[in-house]
């Protein structure tokens, strides 16, 4: 009987292995929306302090292509990294310090946000900008653009810090910890940034290149994990 309840047990390692595989795909994922945000004008895809919303409204019509592919690229991605951060919450151990699943938890909820504010990038905003007579309908959309851009910046920042800080607490010097010292600082800069933005200080290139480059240091994390894991089964 304990054989036979042992087998329906999941194998632990595998399940890492698979949310290891989809965070890479996932931060992959959001690496190249946060690409297409560079390539729209700051203006539109990017949070500004006491904007100028008849510039944002102009810029927005202009990039509405770029803006709308990474918004529903984003948004596909969002929701598989996201997933994956929930199972490695729930199965995987915490490595250097106790604060990693608070961490796993922080980087959730900024996807989250980043979900809505990809969907409002996705349609809604262009729509509004190339519609007739929709400029405040538009305005009141930016703005909870811009705000959740704020607040995912923020706990991607605090999420980001517990993760990378955790991994480098666990290891010897290498090529991995170099790598976990620049998710800090990506994850530091998205923090600060967003945090500014509440003081009425712009950083928008800042923010999205922080954003930019955590999900580009999260792709090659998850493959350690994935890594990692499938040694451990091996």
């Amino acid at each position: 009987m304990a054989k036979s309840e042992e087998r329906l047990l999941p194998s632990e390692p595998r399940i890492i292995f698979h949310a290891g595989i989809a965070l890479a795909i996932g931060a992959l994922g959001i690496t190249i929306a946060s690409i297409l945000y560079a390539l729209t004008p700051p203006e539109a895809a990017l949070p500004i302090a006491n904007p100028n919303l008849s510039a944002a409204f102009t810029a927005t019509a202009s990039g509405k292509a770029t803006m709308s592919a990474a918004g529903i690229i984003g948004v596909i991605f969002d929701v598989v990294f996201m997933a994956a951060a929930l199972v490695l919450l729930v199965f995987r151990k915490p490595k250097g310090t106790s604060i990693e699943p608070l961490g796993w938890a922080l980087v959730m909820l900024s996807v989250m946000a980043f979900v809505i504010l990809d969907a409002l990038a996705a349609v809604v905003l262009p729509r509004l900008a190339t519609g007739p007579q929709l400029t405040d309908v538009f305005t009141a959309f930016k703005l909870l653009f811009d705000i959740f851009f704020v607040l995912g910046s923020i706990s991607f920042g605090l999420g980001g810090c517990a993760i990378f800080i955790s991994e480098i607490l666990s290891r010897p010097a290498g090529p991995l910890k170099v790598l976990m010292w620049g998710g800090v600082l990506f994850s530091l800069a998205a923090l600060i940034s967003g945090l500014l933005y509440i003081v009425n200080v712009s950083l928008p290139l800042v923010m999205g290149g922080a954003i930019l480059g955590g999900g580009l240091i999260f792709s090659i994390y998850g493959m350690h994990i994935a890594y990692t894991a499938r040694r451990t089964t091996a």
